[in-house]
Order: C-alpha cells, then structure tokens, then sequence
C-alpha cells in the first residue's frame, strides 16, 4: 500500500483520523469488529489488536484511510491503525 505522508511539525494531516468511539462486535459476514466514533462515523480496522476487542469498550486512536485495501464487510471506512488506547467501558 501507498506509504500515508507524514504532517509537518504542528500541521495536522487530512489523511489521519483521532476521533473517540467504542468497539462493535458486528454480526455481518460472519463477524467482525468495528468502531463507531460519537460523531457516528463507522470505521472498519484492519488487524484490530486482541486486546481492543471487546464490545463496548471506549477508544481514542489515530487511523489513516487505507482506500486500496478491500472488505468483504462493505460497512464503514477500511482504515489501518497507527495508534489506540483505551479509556473504558460504556
């Protein structure tokens, strides 16, 4: 995949996503996970780590559009993490 460009120091970079949400266990195509941020955008990660898996759980984490990977969920933004944390349970 294309590398995603860094920002410059201080700028924030329009290919990067920080926003806040829980995890979803969704019941589609077998199952996966997902992220509903509180603006109720939907995102899908790739390679969700074990530990973030957990319904419910609160996240804050920073993702880049990964545009050239393809899902056979069709349900939200196909993104890659960069990083995450976890703030708690709903």
């Amino acid at each position: 995949p294309p590398a995603v460009p860094e920002p410059a120091a201080g700028a924030a970079s329009p290919a990067r996503i920080t926003p806040t949400g829980s995890g979803r266990v969704r019941e589609l195509q077998g199952g996966f996970w997902g992220i509903i941020a509180d603006d109720g955008r939907k995102f899908d990660p790739m390679g969700l780590d074990a530990k973030f898996q957990k319904d419910g759980l609160r996240v804050r984490f920073e993702a880049a559009p990964d545009p050239d990977r393809m899902s056979t969920h069709m349900w939200g933004t196909i993104v890659r993490i960069t990083r995450m944390e976890a703030l708690g349970s709903e």
